[in-house]
């Protein structure tokens, strides 16, 4: 294009009127760039004429914008003044909608994961020719080859392309499924959906793209928030883990199978669970979910050991158990219990204490029975029951009590040994626990034994051994019962040596004493 300074007369010597050049906007059109016109920095005049011409040359350039700037006056020479105009508005309209661009389709790849968006490219053989703050749209298909409703966007969409462009990156999200199986779909641009007006878009080669989904089951794992459940106390978290979301729309659900096994525990042992089999529901869409297990209070005093795991064998289609699928738990058990340790003494030892103990301090009253009963010593011969708890003087039987707070948890039975002279060997009773409340029985039986020291066993067994020395005493025994009336005491035994009854010798008295008559 030409510009043309003139003077409003001659002079008489040339002059160069100088330029400057000012960069415009206004809707649709911007500012030039560096490159986008070539002009002289000036216009010279000749002497004596009036006018003088410079041009200005456009250049194509790639992004389709129309460029608008305005050329004044520069600071003109002494003998110039400006008169008006002093500046003129030049815009540069763009060719685009005669310069063609060919579009392409790739991926960066072809094979992706259930669950996956996978990156396409729309490649264009020279930049977008419309302006770079405009946008188009292009047309993309996606449609599927063996896929199925669900596993991916099934769609005719539009691409917003900016001017300018030379690429534009969309995705295409794939989902998961149940059905264990790849599937495949086609990504295109199809030529016959393109905007009619959009003369400068050709549609190259490759235009479209096959996509490949492999199928990847969800793993479930399972996990707890801890291993000890106290019985009777707090819930434990127990959390079943999805590597990927469940694959099911969010609206829909399944239940994942869990099992409760184990030789320790009961029907009714748990709070939550069942033993055996149970079903947690989740939704689609879900990457965990928790639950919880609880202990009961039970009347045992012992810890149960159990195993929470997924049940491989019934998850649902496109579910695989991973690892871990099973905790080992066990409840504690807190409730208090008892326990009662073996006494001995000797016969001369005056007193056994049997000692009644729990095993914690109770949060309630507890109450518990016991009795003494014969084993091979006789109650009221060889000892007695002689306690304060007992139920009565003479009595076999008595009762403790333990008060939250008060005496510790400790309670001492008293059994007093009954001294004798007669050689009878060890001798042994029980001291027993029934009927608790509050608590329960974890060693309910105890022994008490009470270790002989007549004079037999210090004369006779450490020579001799207990055989003989029954034999000697029983010889000199009936040597004796040959003097009639005669009293006399052998290794420790009394003996009568009357004859009562037609003259038959009475026997030894089980206390040692004689028979007075």
């Amino acid at each position: 294009m030409t510009v043309t300074a003139t003077l409003s007369e001659a002079l008489t010597k040339a002059v160069t009127i100088p330029l400057k050049f000012i960069g415009a906007h206004r809707y649709s059109a911007y500012p030039p760039e560096a490159g986008d016109y070539e002009a002289p920095a000036g216009i010279r005049i000749l002497a004596g004429a009036t006018t003088g011409t410079g041009t200005i040359r456009t250049n194509h350039d790639d992004d389709g914008d129309d460029e608008l700037f305005t050329v004044a006056l520069g600071a003109l020479p002494p003998d110039v003044k400006a008169g008006s105009p002093s500046s003129v508005e030049i815009e540069i309209q763009d060719d685009y909608v005669n310069a063609g661009s060919t579009v392409t389709l790739s991926a960066t790849r072809t094979r992706v994961k259930e669950g996956e968006a996978v990156e396409l490219i729309l490649r264009f053989s020279r930049p977008v020719p419309m302006p770079e703050r405009l946008q188009n749209d292009i047309m993309v298909r996606v449609a599927g080859i063996d896929n199925e409703d669900g596993d991916t966007e099934e769609y005719l969409n539009m691409i917003r392309v900016d001017g300018g462009r030379r690429t534009v990156t969309f995705s295409v999200q794939t989902y998961r499924d149940t059905d264990g199986d790849n599937e495949r779909f086609t990504v295109s641009i199809p030529a016959d959906e393109q905007f009619g007006w959009m003369t400068w878009l050709t549609v190259g080669s490759p235009s479209s793209v096959e996509i490949e989904i492999e199928d990847e089951p969800v793993l479930v794992t399972l996990s707890a928030q801890r291993t000890e459940v106290p019985e009777g106390g707090d819930d434990v978290e127990m959390t079943l883990n999805f590597s990927a979301p469940v694959p099911l729309q969010w609206w829909e659900e399944t239940r994942i199978p869990i099992r409760v096994s184990g030789t320790d525990i009961e029907a009714g042992d748990l709070r939550w669970l069942n033993l055996g089999l149970n079903n947690i529901s989740v939704r689609g869409g879900e990457r965990s979910r928790m639950f919880l297990v609880g202990a009961k209070h039970d009347s045992d005093a012992d810890d149960e050991r159990f195993t929470v795991s997924v049940d491989t064998d019934s998850l649902p289609e496109g579910l695989t158990a991973g690892s871990p699928s099973s905790v080992e738990m066990v409840i504690v058990d807190n409730t208090p219990y008892l326990t009662v340790q073996d006494v001995e003494a000797s016969e001369s030892g005056g007193n056994m204490h049997f000692r009644v103990k729990l095993h914690r301090p109770p949060d309630r009253t507890v109450v518990v029975h016991y009795e003494v009963q014969d084993v091979t010593a006789t109650h009221g011969l060889d000892y007695r029951l002689t306690d304060s708890t007992a139920a009565s003087v003479g009595s076999t039987r008595g009762h403790l009590v333990f008060e939250p707070g008060r005496g510790g948890t400790e309670r001492r039975v008293t059994v007093s040994v009954i001294d004798d002279a007669v050689d009878e060997g060890d001798e042994t009773f029980r001291f027993i626990l029934s009927n608790p409340s509050g608590a329960v029985i974890k060693r309910g039986q105890a022994t008490g034994t009470i270790r002989n020291d007549d004079p037999l066993q210090s004369m006779w067994l450490s020579r001799f051994g207990r055989t003989v020395g029954s034999q000697v005493t029983d010889a000199v025994s009936d040597r004796l019962l040959s003097t009639p009336g005669a009293h006399a005491t052998l290794a420790g035994q009394g003996v009568d040596l009357t004859r009562p009854g037609g003259g038959e010798a009475a026997g030894r008295t089980p206390a040692g004493r004689w028979p007075t008559r």
